[in-house]
């Protein structure tokens, strides 16, 4: 969209990152080419280097994604994944995290909302009986694994990007072996029809980064 992509490169320099600014009104032709699908294996090439870079440069990044982001004053699902998965890419020190929470029963509302998050954003558009069945089916998957058949699903209404954001940051906590229980749900939940779309993919792939969990 050109004329976010305008308001995008003019929030990068408002905020004093008129290089970045430029070099990625340079690059951005290319990478429109490669298509959605290419987006974070794209991301993952580049990071390397961005690590290696230093402290500065690598704050300097987060700093201007951010301000790319918000200015439209809206954050797409795609932006919310981009930004979570260069965060946690560039914040890896190579220690797993602290445990606080040993149990996936002690974060259970957030393992839900992750959950949902991914059965909400994976399904096609629309209503109905069937759909709803579907829904239903994909969160079931996901909550059997966890031994949480019987949980509710929670509302899309009441899914928020800075709520999973926090969710994720709890997560982060939690036992080796529950954090693989988690993602081995996550895969049920975009499993469940036999499809797996692109914002699925994109989604484990990003859950997978934040709690330092292989896939």
């Amino acid at each position: 969209n050109d004329s976010v992509e305008a308001e995008q490169l003019a929030a990068l320099r408002a905020v004093g990152h008129q290089a970045l600014a430029d070099c990625a009104r340079e690059v951005a032709p290319l990478v429109r080419k490669l298509g959605p699908a290419f987006a974070l294996p794209l991301i993952e090439l580049a990071l390397p280097a961005v690590k290696a870079a230093g402290a500065d440069e690598r704050n300097r990044l987060v700093s201007a994604l951010s301000a790319a982001i918000h200015a439209d004053r809206r954050v797409s699902l795609r932006e919310f994944i981009v930004l979570t998965l260069v965060k946690a890419r560039l914040e890896a020190t190579g220690k797993a995290p602290p445990v606080k929470y040993r149990t996936l029963a002690a974060v259970g509302e957030d393992a839900l909302h992750l959950l949902a998050l991914l059965v909400h954003s994976g399904r096609k558009p629309g209503a109905g009986p069937e759909r709803d069945a579907e829904v239903d089916r994909a969160f079931r998957a996901g909550t059997e694994v966890l031994s949480m058949a019987n949980a509710p699903l929670p509302a899309k209404a009441t899914l928020t990007l800075d709520g999973v954001a926090a969710s994720l940051d709890k997560l982060r906590l939690l036992a080796p072996m529950p954090k693989g229980l988690l993602i081995k749900a996550c895969f049920a939940v975009v499993t469940a029809d036999g499809t797996i779309r692109l914002v699925e993919a994109e989604l484990v792939r990003v859950i997978g980064a934040v709690l330092d969990c292989p896939l």
